[in-house]
């Protein structure tokens, strides 16, 4: 491995529709520099077919985007570590999902190692799966937790329930730092379906509009909805809202997210086992979230990160994923 000569590695999180690249110290983890576009995976991979094209297209987009960052030089001594849909059938290079139970350490992951035009050692990281799930990207973050937890406002609980939401949310089970199983909700998915392509989409408010400030209870209501009506029969409501009441958009939203991300936790989940949930989220889905543990009685074993600790996960994950190739002696 390079990361012990130059002192830095390169983090890269390649997502389905973004792309964002961090410089970071070997030995503090500290990100020094970043970039973020709008090349997504999903964009990439629709302008070649074949697999050999694709392959260079991935390449030649990462390279276009290094020399943004960094310069038309730069240091090819510095290694890369790629995670999220990258490594997937429509990524750069495909890997086979890991599989639980999984390490916090690292144990339990696939990655592979190449070496790119430049001379670059570019290593990427496999997702994870179990029986009946499967995800990539968010095991690197739950890395990044492990690894941070003596430096962190919030401690590891022994068992948690780590809820990472998202256009897809994770709900991860772990137990004595071994990542046990997970589930998948579309949550963010669903929402945008809803909001632009459904009948509901008549009672929100424009896209470009700022967000109105979080009406939590009306938040509380969709989550008590959704748990004793279902979700099918609650969504209509919204609309109902609108027709019956005057709800406004704001109005909407809320009751909205309300009932979405209160159908996360009904029927099996924290409201009936004694785990601690632990939320790693941006500052307004920890409002969201901490409304909808509040409504449904589980907020005495709710636990927060905090949004700064939140965004750097997949970059303390990249940082053990080489420390643990490092100390194999991989080169």
């Amino acid at each position: 491995m390079t990361t012990q000569k130059t002192g830095h590695f390169l983090s890269c999180d390649w997502g389905s529709s973004s792309f964002r690249l961090r410089l970071v110290s070997t030995a503090s983890g500290e990100v020094e520099a970043e970039r973020r576009a709008d090349c997504g995976c999903s964009v990439v991979a629709a302008t070649e077919p074949s697999v050999e094209q694709r392959e260079q297209a991935f390449e030649s987009a990462f390279e276009q985007q290094l020399k943004h960052f960094l310069g038309d030089s730069p240091d090819p001594a510095i290694p890369v570590v790629l995670s999220g849909m990258v490594t997937s059938a429509h990524g750069w290079h495909e890997l086979p999902y890991g599989r639980v139970p999984a390490g916090l350490d690292g144990a339990g992951l696939s990655t592979a190692t190449y070496r790119l035009r430049d001379g670059r050692q570019a290593t990427f990281v496999s997702g994870l799966r179990d029986i009946s799930d499967v995800m990539r990207g968010e095991e690197c973050e739950l890395l990044g937790l492990g690894a941070t937890a003596g430096d962190r406002e919030v401690a590891l609980p022994d068992q948690a329930l780590v809820v990472m939401p998202g256009t897809h949310c994770k709900h991860v089970t772990i137990r004595n730092r071994i990542i046990t199983g997970f589930r998948t909700f579309i949550t963010g998915e669903l929402y945008a379906l809803l909001r632009h392509a459904s009948v509901l989409r008549h009672s929100f408010a424009a896209e470009d509009e700022q967000p109105a400030a979080l009406d939590r209870a009306v938040l509380a209501e969709g989550a008590r909805g959704v748990a004793d009506n279902g979700l099918a029969a609650m969504l209509f409501q919204v609309r109902v809202g609108t027709l019956l009441r005057g709800s406004s958009a704001a109005t909407s939203e809320a009751f909205l997210n309300g009932i979405l991300v209160g159908a996360e936790f009904c029927g099996t989940g924290p409201t009936k086992d004694d785990i601690v949930v632990l939320l790693a989220a941006s500052e307004r889905l920890q409002a969201i979230y901490q409304t909808v543990a509040t409504t449904l009685g589980f907020a005495d074993r709710f636990l927060v990160l905090p949004p700064a600790q939140v965004a750097d996960l997949a970059v303390k994950g990249h940082r053990t994923i080489l420390s643990r190739l490092d100390g194999r002696g991989d080169d």
